[in-house]
């Protein structure tokens, strides 16, 4: 019997989950397994991104998850200046590269896979072998309109817009007092942690 390949659209319907989610590394965890199907305003406390995502400190972009569901992720962050890639980018005018903001999408949409479309039940970013989860396998555009400034608050959206299998293209946004300043639509991938390393 051949495979089905037939795109599994995403019910944008589906009950939201609300949290209180950050990338402290104190806090403790409470498992995703546990999360409630059915409320719309069911809060998390103190989950930590770090046990979803395999992103470290500095690059570890996403600093806390506002709400999610299988569809649809939105996240924020605030950048002091510090960071290694304000630095130099600009001289006297730092300002957020276009890749950054580019790798705060998609961070936040591996959230989303890790969440809610894992392949493996209970997925933690340090114990569980085998899987790359939201690889980036392509850019199909972006668009910037504005800047992201130190100190800025920046709300981070994406949409799961459709799924082949483990293929996941998403569409990602970035607001900054209300305003959009930067667009985009990309593919993650998720993989084997072999061909992840090169031991393929």
């Amino acid at each position: 019997m051949k495979r089905n390949l037939k795109r599994r659209y995403v019910n944008i319907l589906s009950s939201k989950v609300n949290y209180t989610y950050t990338s402290d590394e104190h806090s403790p965890l409470k498992a995703a397994k546990h999360l409630p199907t059915c409320s719309r305003h069911s809060q998390i406390e103190f989950m930590n991104i770090k046990d979803k995502l395999h992103h470290r400190p500095p690059y570890l972009l996403i600093q806390k998850l506002v709400s999610s569901t299988p569809a649809e992720l939105i996240a924020s962050s605030k950048f002091t200046g510090d960071e290694f890639f304000l630095q130099g980018h600009f001289p006297g005018t730092p300002v957020v590269p276009g890749a950054m903001m580019q790798e705060m999408t998609t961070q936040a949409a591996g959230l989303l896979i890790t969440l809610h479309h894992s392949p493996v039940p209970d997925y933690h970013s340090e114990t569980t072998k085998g899987w790359a989860l939201g690889v980036l396998r392509a850019v199909h555009m972006a668009k910037y309109k504005s800047f992201a400034r130190p100190m800025d608050e920046l709300t981070i959206s994406v949409n799961l817009l459709d799924q082949i299998e483990g293929a996941f293209r998403f569409s990602g946004r970035i607001e900054c007092q209300g305003k959009k300043i930067m667009m985009n639509e990309f593919t993650l991938v998720n993989i084997s942690e072999e061909k992840l390393k090169g031991m393929f």
